[in-house]
């Protein structure tokens, strides 16, 4: 049972410093959308939208794998 709680535990972690990095890539995505530069050009604006919403799923699954895993713990 150690062992489980170790790779729980390990997962845990992983999964925190993953999380981490998509909040830094969601949040450059926001601040991006807001530039006038890329406002005024339709495509640049559609490509960030559309991998800012990749993004923000990925944040979803990883929250819900989160909750799975402290309920493991």
């Amino acid at each position: 049972m150690a062992l489980d709680q170790q790779q729980t535990t390990l997962a845990l972690a992983s999964l925190r410093l993953r999380m981490g990095d998509d909040i830094k890539e969601f949040q450059c995505a926001q601040r991006m959308l807001l530039r006038k530069a890329v406002l005024q050009d339709e495509l640049q604006w559609n490509v960030i939208w559309q991998g800012k919403n990749v993004i923000s799923a990925r944040l979803v699954q990883r929250l819900q794998r989160l909750g799975g895993l402290m309920g493991a713990w």
